[in-house]
């Protein structure tokens, strides 16, 4: 009884609620900062309808903040902790049931940000859900409105910090990003105008490994390769590659991680990897 009794206690159930309420307010966040990521995903889910992919992820994100908002409500906390529970459960089905399929799918649920495997998410998702089973419906005592304004305030401007001096969180702040419009790559070569070209680009400052690119240009044999380079060292990659100079100014406005690879189809980035070449099973 005394190890069940900690689940009765006001701060761990307050914790238990900002926890749950923090994830998914920030999985709503990514997901509106980047929702070709997880449109992508939901691409491979073999249950979802063709043509709803785009529907879904702005209807998940609307919810999972008005959930993560919810549990900072005591008085609406034992409604939004069954949302919540309900969520989860979903969350959950929908990934084991990705575990036994032949394609492997990442969950998106964190846009291009970070990629955790399934069978992570499945922990804690089920971690989560534990969690809120055995807090109860009690309603959670809630600090003055004030306090929560401001601690809201603390935490914004903290986050915003963070992704200001440090590449983690680049991913949420960079111009670089699924809708971007670039109608010329950062470059010194006065025909990298994209003029509507399907383009694989690839950023870097560095000898990347031969086997590597040949394997991203045939991985996207309708897009034309091109290796912008930065820096004085010369970079060799096959003849599928077109190799152009960076604008070194330009660089760091689009992104601190190298190297960078991203799609332009009708002068629009499409898809982004940041700081990594992608990778295929």
């Amino acid at each position: 009884m005394a190890a069940l009794s900690i689940f009765d206690k006001a701060w761990f159930r307050m914790g238990v609620a900002v926890l749950t309420g923090f994830i998914f307010l920030f999985a709503a966040f990514t997901k509106l900062g980047h929702p070709d990521a997880f449109i992508q995903a939901l691409q491979h889910y073999p249950f979802v309808v063709r043509g709803s992919e785009a529907y879904l992820t702005y209807g998940l994100a609307l919810i999972e903040m008005v959930v993560g908002c919810g549990l900072f409500l005591g008085p609406f906390f034992s409604f939004f902790r069954k949302v919540a529970l309900a969520l989860l459960m979903v969350f959950i089905l929908s990934l084991v049931s990705t575990l036994f399929g032949q394609i492997r799918i990442e969950c998106g649920c964190f846009g291009p940000l970070f990629s955790p495997q399934p069978e992570l998410m499945v922990v804690q998702d089920a971690v989560l859900f534990f969690l809120l089973m055995m807090i109860g419906n009690k309603p959670v005592r809630q600090h003055p409105t004030y306090v929560q304004l401001i601690t809201g305030l603390v935490f914004f401007a903290v986050l915003v910090g963070v992704g200001r001096v440090s590449p983690s969180l680049d991913p949420l702040f960079v111009k670089l990003r699924p809708g971007y419009e670039m109608k010329s790559l950062p470059s010194l070569d006065h025909e990298a105008g994209n003029n509507g070209k399907t383009r694989l680009v690839v950023i870097s400052d560095r000898e990347l490994p031969r086997q590597d690119m040949q394997t991203l240009a045939l991985a996207f044999p309708d897009y034309e390769p091109v290796l912008v380079t930065v820096g004085d060292s010369p970079i060799q990659v096959g003849p599928e590659w077109t190799v152009i100079k960076a604008k070194p100014n330009l660089i760091p406005f689009l992104t601190r991680h190298l190297p960078t690879v991203f799609m332009v189809d009708e002068d629009k980035v499409h898809a982004v990897w940041y700081g990594k070449l992608p990778t295929y099973d």
